[in-house]
């Protein structure tokens, strides 16, 4: 649980930091990243009508009652990296869902051209599923 906890706290934390900090920083600004792509500041507002956002509320807490249940039922998620990797999981999922229920915009920061823009949390969702499912 401990290690659960602190991956959805870094992952959250780290998703707010780089999100406020775009926010400031690259508003009117692009960094190029050359070929790889660029940083710079795109808003998204797809989830913000009020069914949305108890809909996505909704969803997050089905998904963090059957995470629990098949760590404490089934013996799923038992070892430290998996535990890490859910809570980053969810984390990540916390940190754009924070931001819609707050009624503002989802940031997202990272263009690769070949891929829709992402941020953080989006990251820490993917990253921490894979490390979730592959940790012993």
């Amino acid at each position: 649980m401990v290690y659960a906890s602190l991956g959805l706290m870094v992952a959250f934390a780290c998703d707010l930091a780089t999100k406020s900090l775009v926010a400031r920083r690259l508003r009117t600004t692009t960094i190029s990243l050359g070929p790889a792509g660029s940083l710079r500041h795109i808003e998204s507002r797809r989830h913000h009508r009020s069914s949305n956002q108890i809909i996505l509320l909704v969803i997050w807490c089905v998904a963090l009652f059957c995470a629990i249940l098949l760590r404490f039922r089934l013996g799923w998620f038992m070892g430290r990296g998996a535990a890490f990797g859910l809570g980053a999981a969810f984390g990540g999922a916390a940190g754009n869902l924070f931001d819609v229920l707050r009624g503002r915009p989802i940031i997202d920061f990272i263009d690769l051209r070949f891929w829709p823009a992402f941020n953080v949390a989006d990251i820490a969702i993917v990253v921490g599923l894979v490390t979730a499912f592959l940790s012993p």
